[in-house]
């Protein structure tokens, strides 16, 4: 939509509200709505001030006003609003000194974008995401000094095979297979099938979607596109996901690891550099790849420690690792070895299918921060030329599985070690230190060492009757 073309619907009533949205650090969308009579070309050019939530994400952080600058190319139609409304994704800027606010994630996201172009190395980073989720029909939780507890239903569910449903059919999917299942079996079928009806209506093109191996767990997965687009598709995507699910009477969420001994949700990321169109990781090495494409995995997996923390963010998100037969848990690559951190991706014919994919995120990461990281992380391997060891064609055995570093084994853990390894992060001012020290300090404090205060239900199981 153009500016013309903008104006002349407000002018004709055909746009009624203006929502303006940014993500806060944990990667939730935040907005507020005004009169689309009052949104002007001054408010694209000079932004529109806010009062910043009194229960700020980062509390050090004291700005009572922050200015919002709406992103025209993201503008897109609220399929949700009763009134007539144009969202868009906006950036956050400092009214004090009129530049990029240091905290938005967003304005991370455009930097990255920026250092990989001033390295000369590739035009454009394009990423592919396969994102996992659960949409359940009954979701129960409670935190207080005298309980916690939490409790999650779906009609899938094994455990519901003998309820009284008046009648039950039976269809319930058996603990991890639920894996490309379809109708009867798979329910949500139709559910995703209007997800991704309006999904291209807001512009963002789908591959798939299918079911996935724990029941009620789904997979949608989105056509490739540059870092800041696809992080910003993630956004629009888990607003769409959410709001339909509700339509239906069900609740999606993208917690990583809701059900026990069940698999949990990843987000898999397809990395591929371009230079002129053409994929730069098309060559003659390790299953056709370039030594460019090595050199990027190199620089994967040799932060993947730090990347942790930032791609896999919650407390949560490290019993997946703990569990889960085919999540990742070496250090390492691979085209066959489902266990390995990277895989190979089969050769195509277009530049976009000469690919690595990244298995480490998970669902709940703030996009902006885990696509820059580990772009920041690949383009580091390439610069410093990092070589990564040989490659995993075969089942590790217990002793040379050993000898492969593993994924931190909480978020605890993982904050450790992006304490530890951040420089790469720093190039170019991409991520700064205060940003760092403030995600640091806020996961540690606010999440880890909260989590940890509490008692939970299975140490009445093991200890009550001590």
């Amino acid at each position: 939509m153009d500016l013309e073309d903008l104006f002349s619907k407000i002018k004709s009533g055909e746009i009624e509200q203006i929502d303006l949205r940014f993500t806060n650090p944990n990667g939730c969308f935040q907005h507020f709505t005004i009169p689309a009579k009052e949104f002007n070309k001054n408010v694209l050019k000079d932004g529109i001030c806010f009062e910043t939530p009194s229960k700020k994400v980062f509390p050090s952080v004291h700005k009572s006003e922050l200015t919002l600058i709406p992103d025209i190319e993201t503008a897109f139609f609220d399929p949700f609003n009763h009134q007539r409304t144009l969202l868009f994704i906006c950036d956050i800027i400092d009214p004090t000194n009129k530049k990029r606010f240091t905290m938005d994630s967003r304005s991370i996201a455009k930097k990255t974008e920026s250092v990989l172009k001033s390295t000369q190395i590739a035009d454009d980073v394009f990423l592919g995401l396969d994102i996992e989720f659960f949409v359940f029909d009954d979701v129960r939780f409670g935190v207080d000094s005298n309980t916690c507890f939490y409790f999650v239903d779906s009609e899938e569910g094994i455990w519901n095979s003998g309820r009284d449903e008046n009648p039950n059919l039976n269809y319930k999917i058996k603990k991890n297979g639920g894996c490309l299942s379809t109708p009867p079996l798979d329910s949500l079928n139709n559910l995703r099938g209007e997800m991704v009806k309006i999904l291209d209506e807001v512009q963002i093109p789908v591959k798939s979607h299918s079911h996935k191996e724990s029941c009620s767990q789904c997979e949608i997965v989105l056509k490739n596109n540059t870092l800041l687009k696809s992080a910003d598709n993630f956004m629009k995507f888990k607003y769409v996901v959410k709001n339909v699910a509700r339509r239906f009477g069900k609740t999606a969420t993208f917690l990583p690891k809701p059900l026990f001994g069940e698999k949990g949700s990843g987000m898999k990321v397809h990395h591929t550099l371009l230079r002129d169109g053409k994929s730069l990781f098309d060559g003659t090495s390790y299953e056709g790849l370039s030594d460019l494409a090595l050199f990027y995995i190199g620089g994967l997996l040799k932060h993947s420690g730090a990347l942790s923390a930032i791609v896999a963010p919650t407390t949560n998100s490290y019993k997946r690792f703990l569990s889960d037969d085919d999540t990742p848990l070496f250090f390492s690559y691979s085209k066959t070895d489902s266990r390995s951190v990277i895989n190979i991706a089969n050769a195509g014919t277009t530049p976009e299918q000469r690919n690595i994919t990244f298995k480490l995120s998970d669902p709940s990461c703030n996009p902006y921060l885990a696509l820059s990281a580990q772009v920041m992380a690949g383009l580091d391997g390439i610069v410093n030329k990092i070589k990564p060891e040989k490659a995993i064609e075969k089942e590790l055995t217990c002793k040379e599985a050993k000898n492969f570093k593993r994924p931190p084994e909480s978020l605890k853990s993982a904050l450790k070690e992006l304490e530890n390894d951040n420089e790469f992060l720093l190039k170019g001012d991409v991520f700064v230190k205060d940003f760092l020290y403030e995600w640091i300090d806020f996961k540690r404090n606010t999440e880890v060492s909260e989590a940890l205060r509490r008692p939970n239900p299975y140490e009445f199981y093991l200890y009550f009757d001590i």
